[in-house]
């Protein structure tokens, strides 16, 4: 039976190679002038859970929207810095800011024009693993305040039963004593995963074999200049295995015991020079 499970898993992983999707995560019509991006005050932060069960899927995420509801500003938002992690936080309790444990995954002037889904091409995608909640940090850094509505752009939002965001607007730039406020709304936003799946990056191959695995891994990638660093991740997105690696010609190659690993998925990451290449990798014990 747990072979056959496995085999099952492996089908499914393998079919959705590949497959971009969107998935939105909230539909409120709430107006803020303040979350996730203010024009009404010259700095602004915003840290949000987006709970794994909204999300759905595992992934890679490549671009990041929110939903503008109006405002007759329509000049770009400066110095927008965004950062991604996993965590098991389900509420976001007052506190002061904190950039640990985030990824920054873009940073540049953010869309704000009409009405609808204002999107950003990530600088550096996130491989997100579902079985954790996704929290995304958006920070506002300095840009003069404009007027109160209907000039100001406001954001939809939903309503939440609990904190699930904290924030801080106003003229004090962002420092490790800025305090955050806990609110129970969070601003819809819209994820594209440029993959699904087996997650392959930017076109160029990565080859991983065998697949699933047992006792050892061989990684292979186009060389991009000297050295190349693999990580390992688990469903929870814990670090389990991290190395550098050199060139060897005009391949990278490196084989990773598996002694220490239990059973099960995982998500494997080669940053090589600006290519980044993930892919699912199955670990099985006899």
């Amino acid at each position: 039976m747990k072979k056959l499970y496995l085999s099952s898993l492996i089908l499914l992983l393998f079919a959705t190679d590949l497959m971009a999707q969107q998935i939105i995560v909230g539909a409120g019509t709430g107006p803020s002038l303040y979350t996730p991006i203010t024009r009404r005050a010259d700095y602004g932060v915003t840290e949000t859970i987006y709970n794994s069960s909204d999300i759905v899927i595992s992934g890679t995420i490549t671009h990041l929207a929110f939903d503008r509801l109006d405002g007759t500003d329509e000049a770009d938002i400066d110095s927008v810095t965004i950062y991604m992690k996993h965590s098991s936080q389900i509420t976001m309790p007052d506190s002061v800011f904190s950039t640990a444990n985030y990824q920054q995954v873009y940073f540049g002037k953010f869309p704000n024009v009409g009405t609808g889904w204002q999107e950003v091409a990530l600088d550096a995608p996130f491989n997100y693993i579902n079985s954790s909640n996704l929290v995304i940090l958006v920070v506002k850094g300095y840009q003069a305040a404009v007027a109160n509505t209907p000039v100001a752009v406001r954001w939809r939002y939903e309503t939440l039963s609990s904190e699930q965001s904290r924030r801080y607007y106003g003229a004090n730039p962002i420092s490790a004593s800025t305090n955050l406020t806990g609110i129970n709304y969070t601003p819809n936003a819209r994820l594209t995963f440029g993959s699904v799946g087996i997650a392959e990056i930017r076109g160029e191959q990565l080859q991983v074999f065998p697949n699933p695995a047992n006792t050892y891994l061989t990684v292979t990638i186009p060389a991009h200049g000297t050295a190349a660093k693999i990580s390992l991740y688990d469903l929870q997105g814990r670090l389990v295995h991290s190395k550098n690696i050199n060139a060897n010609g005009n391949r990278m190659t490196e084989d990773i015991s598996l002694h220490s690993l239990v059973e099960g998925i995982y998500l494997l990451s080669v940053q090589a020079g600006e290519k980044i290449y993930t892919k699912r990798l199955v670990v099985t014990k006899e």
